[in-house]
């Protein structure tokens, strides 16, 4: 989008999509730019991962969508991201997953929160976001791998 003027423009369309999906399964949930304006990182949960764009390759009158230069792994449901300085922070939905549904049962002994002496387990206690930061520098150096 070009929000320079009086009124919004589409310049061209970026494509999230690992290479060879056809079908579904790109889920872009945040987007950042980088500090020069020369790179476009997109939080892809349905691939956990960080593709990552080179905004020069979208011109004005271009007809197909910018491909990704290529995808930073990321741990499970990537949806926030920032730059500070020379690094990209992402934030995760889940980090490295659920955790198991293990709690003590209520009174056992020794288990004095309150939140761990319930009967059941709640949804919330099982999952863990994380947070993640690599250096941009590193993420230049290392995108063909």
């Amino acid at each position: 989008m070009d929000i320079s003027g009086k009124k919004f423009r589409q310049l061209g369309l970026f494509n999230t999509r690992l290479p060879r999906q056809t079908y579904f399964g790109a889920i872009p949930e945040s987007v950042v730019v980088s500090k020069d304006g020369t790179h476009l990182y997109v939080a892809d949960a349905g691939s956990d991962a960080v593709a990552v764009f080179n905004t020069k390759l979208l011109t004005h009158g271009r007809k197909s969508p910018v491909a990704p230069l290529g995808f930073v792994p990321t741990e499970w449901i990537p949806m926030a991201l920032a730059t500070s300085g020379d690094k990209l922070y992402i934030a995760t939905g889940k980090g490295i997953g659920t955790g198991p549904n293990n709690f003590p049962p209520a009174g056992a002994n020794g288990i004095k929160n309150r939140r761990l002496r319930m009967s059941f387990t709640y949804i919330g206690q099982l999952l863990h976001g994380s947070m993640a930061s690599i250096k941009l520098n590193e993420i230049d150096q290392q995108l063909p791998q």
